[in-house]
């Protein structure tokens, strides 16, 4: 996955082992039997959760793309 988004963004990604929230995450990889990640395309001031929870259409745009690119390089980490 790295791979795929380095070259996409022509730099290496920053990998962040631990961001805010809670999700169910644990429970679909139990269910896969897969590691999971999770590739967030917020805006850092998007207010997320409050009343004017905003997100830029260029994030919305990059966001496909980046998962555009994930998913066509998957492929082989797809458990069968």
């Amino acid at each position: 996955m790295r791979g795929a988004l380095d070259e996409l963004l022509g730099h290496p990604v920053l990998v962040v082992p631990m961001l805010g929230g809670s999700l169910p995450l644990s429970d679909f990889a139990a269910e896969l039997d897969a590691p999971l990640i999770t590739v967030p395309i917020a805006n850092h001031d998007d207010a997320q959760h409050a009343r004017d929870e905003n997100l830029r259409l260029q994030n919305l745009w990059d966001g496909i793309e980046i998962y555009a690119a994930i998913m066509t390089r998957a492929d082989g980490f797809w458990p069968r």
